[in-house]
């Protein structure tokens, strides 16, 4: 299984995710969980889109961890 841990600046009111079946655990102040449904193999990759309330005009992704390590965001 996979976890994706994601922090946003200002206030992020929702996200919504596609491109893979996953659960989406608000943690508070602008941070989320997502928890991937089945395993993803070694060396495989896969692309999320999100979409996010914005609260304030400067929200953007300030953090991202792919079962605890650095993920890339483009």
């Amino acid at each position: 299984p996979w976890t994706v841990e994601l922090s946003f600046t200002g206030r992020v009111r929702g996200l919504r995710v596609s491109g893979a079946p996953v659960w989406v655990v608000p943690r508070g102040d602008g941070r989320y969980v997502l928890r991937g449904h089945g395993s993803l193999a070694q060396g495989r990759s896969i692309e999320l889109r999100l979409r996010f309330g914005r609260g304030d005009r400067g929200d953007q992704v300030s953090g991202c961890t792919v079962n605890g390590n650095e993920c890339v965001l483009a």
